[in-house]
């Protein structure tokens, strides 16, 4: 988790706290960790 953009720990905080299925993004650097689903806009379009 070292390598989390600091702008987006709130995001990633939040999401871990709340206990969320996932959350929506298109930044890559989420797409790198795997502490939390990300879904790319495609993928929530899929599940639509």
């Amino acid at each position: 988790m070292k390598d989390i953009d600091p702008d987006d720990a709130p995001f990633m905080a939040l999401a871990m706290k709340t206990k969320v299925d996932g959350i929506w993004s298109e930044d890559k650097g989420f797409q790198e960790q795997n502490l939390i689903k990300v879904y790319t806009t495609k993928q929530l379009l899929e599940l639509l």
